[in-house]
């Protein structure tokens, strides 16, 4: 069975929420640039925000206090309550107080509540708050629920006369969640071995709307990566609504259009 792809055109992509310096170049786990075939699977990796939070929904007992710990201390912070701990039991404050303007007050889940929900805009999902938060010189700050983090989308095409050589692990068939290739380490470093530019596998990226979506994905190894023209454009994560047949993300069409 051959498993050999030879490709003189194609656009290939990779979003990252980080700033490369340098050539492009793979990661330390496998050595391998990882690329996408289309914008929209390549912005799905691209995180919304550098770590979420996950606070309970808040349903009930609306009249009790806000203990203040984890992300609650800084949302409460947002709002000018600060937290007084008086004593902790089993790493959890058991004893409080909290001030506002100085003045020693009652803050309450229903407050929280409302501040979460009407002016940092999120819903809560499946008996959760997924609160977006970033490091903001040093400090954990939290992000309203329309904040997506700023990242690249880097583009890459064959230079011309040139043609990439791939390996066809996927070959047609179905990925496995229980065993994802990108994992098969030893299949790169074979096909590395046998001079080909990179590797094709089945792949996986994490929608929120629908979850464990499958995808080709095109590993370039360093030889491959040298027949590529690069470039970036600023980009978001990119998630699908309605369909996921859409491919081109908003980013990417006035990339297009703007090259035409």
């Amino acid at each position: 069975m051959n498993r050999e792809l030879l490709i003189k055109e194609i656009t290939l992509f990779h979003g990252t929420c980080e700033k490369i310096e340098g050539e492009l170049r793979g990661g330390g786990y496998d050595g391998v640039f990882w690329t996408a075939y289309t914008s929209a699977v390549a912005q799905n990796y691209i995180p919304e925000a550098g770590i979420i939070s996950y606070i309970p929904e808040i349903e009930y007992f609306l009249d009790n206090a806000v203990t203040p710990e984890n992300t609650n201390i800084v949302i409460a912070e947002m709002m000018g309550y600060r937290a007084e701990i008086h004593s902790v039991d089993s790493n959890r404050p058991s004893s409080w107080s909290w001030f506002k303007d100085k003045e020693s007050c009652y803050f309450t889940k229903g407050e929280l509540k409302a501040f979460i929900e009407k002016d940092l805009g999120y819903k809560a999902k499946d008996g959760v708050y997924p609160i977006k938060t970033s490091y903001i010189e040093g400090k954990l700050t939290v992000l309203p629920a329309d904040y997506k983090l700023k990242g690249r989308l880097y583009i890459l095409t064959v230079r011309n006369e040139k043609e990439l050589r791939i390996y066809d692990y996927a070959n047609g068939s179905e990925g496995d969640l229980t065993d994802p290739e990108y994992n098969h380490l030893k299949v790169f470093k074979w096909a590395k071995e046998q001079g080909y530019d990179g590797i094709k596998i089945n792949d996986f990226c994490q929608s929120k709307n629908w979850g464990n979506v499958g995808h080709h994905s095109i590993g370039l190894f360093p030889i491959g990566l040298k027949k590529m023209n690069k470039t970036f454009i600023t980009a978001t994560n990119f998630d699908w609504d309605e369909s996921l047949q859409i491919s081109d993300t908003p980013e990417y069409r006035e990339f297009i259009k703007k090259s035409a």
